[in-house]
């Protein structure tokens, strides 16, 4: 074989090579400018990571709405209260924090942009729950009142109870004194007659459109999981099998199952494309086309393709291949193949920050709660779900983002900042704006 054939195999391999490691530095590179805020990624930057673009054009739409509502007439306008039989009732939950309180932009996040329809279907409760409100600075507000349609906090809780919850608050019994905090507001608002009860926290801000957004998807839920009873059934009603919709995710909770390297069988993945590439080549060698006398033309042509291309097929095989894959997975999910928009029952997620309870599901909630007493809300409501045998669902793009940075349980900043929605604040104000008009034409026929 003459030298000049024998080089030109090798002269393509390091072609490919050459090739492969420009596309790798190109992907690399854009990896670091795109991806760095996916804690899920290899090119996660903790420092650039919680950068707010939405969110803080949602606050200031917040803060102007409570602002324009409380200093003119608008205020208590019809349109800032529930109707007659509304569809939702949402509760607040709100503590004093050492420094800034949240609940002003979480409210105004909440009405901002909502139209005369969707008000009158949401009756919005802030539950203050300091033993003595009136240390909270919110609780005298001139905007609270007006905006919200309850606002109460312990005044029909008995002494001796009273007494406990006090006491749980001074020694800062987070534990139990949260899981209590949540039944009594979540008991308040299943008391309203609401077909559906919302549990917010306080420190979170609403996408614009996110109420008829979560109407159409309950909508979309019910169909699904609404069975009706046989006729024979004495109850004859409707059986829910689901216990939640969730508002708000995190990038952490959607990621891939296992962040090292091989961690998700990449090293299986590698194989195979390997396998596909260069078992057929090894297969050709052992056997000529001269030994088939009834070969086509064809079966020559293959056979010279490979012994031509063999060293471009080791590269793809042993450099490209892998390596791609290994970025692929490292890259990680959240940036790669991010949730499609819509609801989909999703037995993971993270927090309690917005989830929305069919009204049937609520007295076994709290049954629950009450009898574990103590723990994470998130964690428990996940656990009786799997004991109930209850599906939870999720809705996309996630229309809460959480921003508070200080923790009424003590968690450590950098713990609670990381309870974080990256694709909420990928979000585009003018597209959000669009859609919210066309979905209450949906919902409402409007």
């Amino acid at each position: 074989m003459s030298p000049t054939f024998q080089a030109m195999p090798i002269r393509s391999a390091l072609h490919t090579l050459a090739l492969t490691a420009v596309a790798l530095l190109l992907c690399v590179i854009y990896g670091k400018t795109h991806f760095y805020r996916d804690p899920g990624s290899a090119f996660y930057d903790p420092n650039r990571a919680f950068e707010r673009r939405y969110s803080l054009h949602r606050e200031g739409e917040a803060q102007n709405y409570i602002d324009d509502r409380v200093g003119g007439s608008g205020a208590r306008d019809a349109t800032t209260k529930a109707g007659v039989e509304p569809r939702v009732c949402a509760a607040f939950s709100t503590v004093k924090r050492e420094s800034v309180q949240y609940i002003e932009t979480a409210v105004g996040s909440v009405l901002h942009g909502l139209t005369e329809p969707e008000r009158a279907d949401l009756f919005l409760t802030v539950f203050f729950a300091n033993i003595n409100a009136s240390v909270h600075p919110t609780w005298e507000q001139p905007w609270l009142r007006p905006l919200a349609d309850d606002a109460y906090t312990y005044d029909d809780v008995p002494g001796s109870e009273l007494s406990h919850l006090r006491t749980l608050e001074e020694t800062r019994n987070f534990a139990e004194k949260g899981v209590f905090d949540y039944t009594y507001a979540l008991q308040h608002c299943y008391d309203v007659g609401t077909p559906y009860v919302a549990m917010f926290e306080n420190d979170t801000h609403f996408a614009h459109g996110w109420f008829v957004r979560a109407l159409l998807a309950l909508r979309e839920i019910e169909a699904i999981t609404t069975t009706t009873t046989s006729d024979n059934d004495e109850n004859n009603g409707n059986v829910k099998s689901w216990l939640y919709m969730r508002l708000f995710n995190q990038e952490r909770s959607t990621g891939w199952a296992n962040r090292n390297v091989f961690g998700n069988n990449e090293h299986w993945i590698i194989l195979a494309f390997a396998s596909v590439i260069l078992l057929p080549a090894l297969f050709i060698r052992r056997r000529s086309p001269r030994r088939h006398t009834a070969a086509t033309a064809a079966a020559a042509s293959f056979h010279q393709f490979y012994h031509r291309h063999l060293g471009v097929l080791v590269v793809l095989a042993l450099v490209t291949i892998p390596s791609f894959t290994i970025l692929f997975f490292q890259s990680g999910k959240a940036s790669l193949l991010p949730p499609a928009p819509g609801v989909f029952r999703e037995a993971f997620g993270c927090c309690s920050q917005a989830m929305v309870f069919p009204r049937e599901s609520v007295p076994g909630v709290i049954e629950f709660l009450r009898e574990r007493r103590e723990g994470q809300v998130d964690l428990l409501l996940d656990r009786y779900a799997r004991e109930s045998g209850l599906d939870t669902y999720a809705l996309y793009p996630v229309q809460v983002q959480h921003v508070g940075s200080q923790s009424v349980r003590g968690t450590a900043v950098k713990e609670a900042q990381a309870v974080w929605s990256m694709a909420f604040e990928n979000l585009k104000p003018a597209t959000l704006r669009k859609e919210h008009l066309d979905m209450v034409s949906r919902f409402y026929g409007q």
